[in-house]
């Protein structure tokens, strides 16, 4: 009666665990094209909210590598404490008077191999704010970069890009990032400085729509401050503008002619199936039709306890089979309520959201057909 009672009570705990993880098996998408983008989220990275954001925009785009500004970091933040994929390596670039304002980071996917690049430069770089890596499989360096118009002078950046570019030689080149000089306005001095700068270079400039809609007092202003500058635009495919927006600034988005494994959004995981069932099945078997003579009839309490446990084990392997389940690769177990908090609010704000942009539109219909009606007595 007391192995029946220890082996029911051994059973009864298998019920809090619902799945027993044998071994994840992680699947790629082959045949995919290199997918980078940036946006300017113009901090908040602490938030959950925030990082959810980035989450999903990362996954919507399929991005290998999301370059980010306005991170607002200080030095006493560390990066384990932000809750970003967990399947991304995340570089940054703090602002050097830790201020927590400014700054970039990138986000690179682990399919992608790379390697921080230090040009050695000999001019002061105290004022910029960027990080350069090298993709080692399609042999482009990728700089990241954020530059304010308070914090950094656009000659201090130019002097710095020009050393850059030397230091570099013929090497394929990608900068992106906000550069805080409006591509539209072609007769201003700051315009006709970068300009000058990338045909030195031979440099062009890719992003040809509006990236940022602000308010100013009274006046509404569309600019394009978000810019990607190359020397290698034969190798795009795609350089687009997207809807998606985390800050006030529209992400950007290229992609280039160079095959990478994507990393799949859902994990392949092995589990034991725990379900009510097969628990109560095995509970059931090994209480009423199982012979455990040959255990009590032993003298040795060592050779007792081992046959039990592979009597156990035994059983345990045939009532609950192996089985193969897809998994979100930011799976979390146990969320924090915090978490689950910031969930509920960010649906609920997006449910309110899409009811008033449902309204307006409504409304925006009504006059547009009163005002059709009035035309032909006008």
């Amino acid at each position: 009666m007391m192995i029946t009672a220890l082996c029911s009570l051994l059973v009864s705990k298998l019920s809090s665990y619902p799945t027993c993880i044998i071994r994840m098996i992680l699947t790629r998408n082959l045949g995919n094209k290199l997918a980078v983008g940036h946006s300017n989220i113009q901090g908040g990275l602490t938030s959950i909210v925030k990082c959810l954001d980035v989450q999903n925009l990362i996954f919507r785009e399929k991005l290998d590598i999301l370059c980010l500004n306005e991170t607002n970091l200080k030095s006493d933040i560390e990066t384990d404490t932000l809750a970003l994929p967990s399947n991304f390596t995340f570089l940054r670039k703090d602002r050097n008077n830790d201020s927590g304002r400014g700054g970039c980071g990138i986000l690179i996917g682990d399919n992608i191999k790379f390697k921080t690049v230090d040009l050695h430069l000999t001019i002061s770089t105290e004022k910029i704010e960027s990080l350069w890596i090298h993709l080692l499989d399609c042999n482009i360096y990728l700089c990241s970069f954020y530059r304010s118009e308070q914090f950094c002078p656009l000659d201090t950046f130019l002097d710095y890009m020009s050393e850059c570019m030397i230091k570099l030689g013929k090497k394929k080149v990608v900068m992106l990032g906000d550069i805080n000089v409006d591509q539209n306005n072609i007769n201003t001095i700051n315009y006709r400085k970068l300009d000058r700068t990338m045909r030195m270079f031979g440099l062009v400039q890719t992003v040809q729509e509006i990236t940022r809609t602000a308010k100013l007092g009274d006046r509404i202003t569309h600019s394009t401050i978000d810019i990607i500058m190359t020397n290698t635009y034969s190798h795009f495919l795609a350089c687009d503008v997207l809807e998606d927006r985390i800050g006030d600034h529209q992400t950007i988005k290229f992609t280039i002619d160079f095959n990478v494994d994507k990393p799949s959004k859902f994990k392949k995981i092995l589990i034991r199936d725990h379900c009510k069932s097969n628990i109560s099945a095995l509970k059931n078997f090994l209480k009423e039709n199982c012979d455990y003579s040959s255990i009590l009839e032993s003298n040795n309490v060592n050779e007792a306890v081992e046959g039990l446990n592979t009597h156990v084990q035994y059983f345990y392997d045939i009532f609950c089979p192996i089985k193969q389940i897809k998994c979100h690769s930011d799976f979390i177990h146990k969320p924090s309520e915090e978490l689950l908090k910031n969930i509920k609010l960010r649906r609920k704000l997006y449910r309110k959201y899409k009811k008033h942009q449902k309204e307006h539109e409504k409304k925006k219909e009504k006059s547009t057909d009163c005002d059709s009606a009035l035309i032909p007595l006008l």
